[in-house]
């Protein structure tokens, strides 16, 4: 498989089968190891970095198939290439831009990624639909429990795994889930539910925008503290919060229906039609649109537009995305013009 057949393909992480797919786009699991005998990714030398990647990919390559992953020595992939990376959420702006030696493995279904010398020698990302950790946390810890046969990972008995960043020490293990909250957007809840969080050691980020002004009313939520718990202790804790989110979500969302209805259901149809007739289309304007579309299919608003459909959307009408479909450079005006050709030519 190569990049461009990856990227063509629907990821399974988006299929809106899993559980409060309604809310939740995806869970993600992290797991970051560093190898004994080498020094953490910012002190390694070029050819250090070069044997030490290729010692993971045959590793990578000696239990996950050649036909069904890709491999990204991602010094030699292009500009758009890594965009692309950055707009799916499969890598880091930080992790794209990097001119050192470093690469990545992608499943051809995108639940899981095998980055090589990222900040640390080995980041093993794993995904699910909807609100699933158990999921996720078993696929990156079997994926993991490969790489332990072939290396001796960096260990301390007081701290835990040594991890280039001391926010990650400790179990080495960051889990998120992609939220779609536009209930608590439109009724000014978002704020208090934002610091309510962060007084709980979460992380909430805007996706594509800053605070509440994600355009798309998308947001990741993540676990802030890293050593001192188990790895199941912080699943559980996620799993024991975000319930609460999509309670409030959902609260918001019925309140909606019961205040706005009337002017939520002509918002759904003045999106479609924008999204359907536009000339020119901001990526903004258009993740604004699709959110209004995805809250409409979740409250029976409109049923052309599904949220499966919504959410690959999202991420194909981003600049990247556009211009690999276009195979040529954009400008802005040629972005915006294309976008919303695009996208007349995936609504119905």
């Amino acid at each position: 498989m190569d990049f461009d057949q990856l990227i063509s393909r629907h990821a399974v992480r988006l299929s809106a089968d899993g559980p409060h797919c309604d809310i939740v786009l995806f869970s993600r699991v992290r797991l970051a190891r560093n190898i004994n005998g080498y020094p953490f990714a910012g002190q390694m030398s070029d050819q250090d970095r070069r044997t030490l990647i290729g010692l993971i990919r045959r590793a990578a390559e000696s239990f996950f198939p050649l036909d069904t992953t890709v491999w990204l020595d991602l010094q030699k992939t292009g500009a758009t290439d890594r965009l692309c990376l950055v707009e799916r959420r499969l890598i880091s702006d930080t992790f794209a831009e990097e001119t050192s030696p470093r690469a990545m493995m992608i499943d051809g279904e995108e639940l899981f990624t095998i980055a090589a010398l990222d900040e640390d020698h080995l980041r093993v990302n794993a995904f699910a639909s909807g609100l699933d950790f158990p999921a996720a946390w078993q696929r990156a810890s079997h994926i993991v429990s490969h790489f332990e046969e072939e290396f001796v990972f960096a260990f301390d008995q007081r701290r835990g795994y040594l991890t280039a960043c001391p926010s990650n020490t400790g179990t080495g293990l960051r889990a998120a889930a992609l939220l779609h909250l536009p209930g608590l957007i439109a009724t000014g809840e978002y704020n208090h539910f934002s610091q309510s969080l962060q007084q709980m050691n979460f992380t909430v980020h805007g996706v594509g925008g800053k605070g509440m002004h994600s355009p798309g009313a998308l947001f990741q939520v993540c676990n802030q503290i890293s050593l001192g718990p188990s790895e199941e202790e912080i699943l559980a804790s996620l799993e024991e919060m975000l319930p609460r989110v999509l309670q409030y979500e959902r609260r918001a969302r019925e309140n909606l229906v019961k205040t706005r209805g009337d002017q939520l259901s002509q918002q759904v149809s003045a999106a479609m039609n924008h999204l359907e007739t536009a000339r020119r289309i901001t990526v903004d304007e258009a993740l604004a649109d699709l959110s209004i579309l995805r809250l409409g299919y979740c409250l029976g608003l409109q049923k052309e537009v599904s949220v499966k459909r919504v959410n690959d959307l999202i991420f194909r009408i981003q600049p990247a995305h556009l211009q690999k479909i276009a195979d040529h450079e954009l400008s802005e005006d040629e972005d915006e013009t294309f976008r919303a050709g695009y996208l007349h030519h995936r609504l119905p």
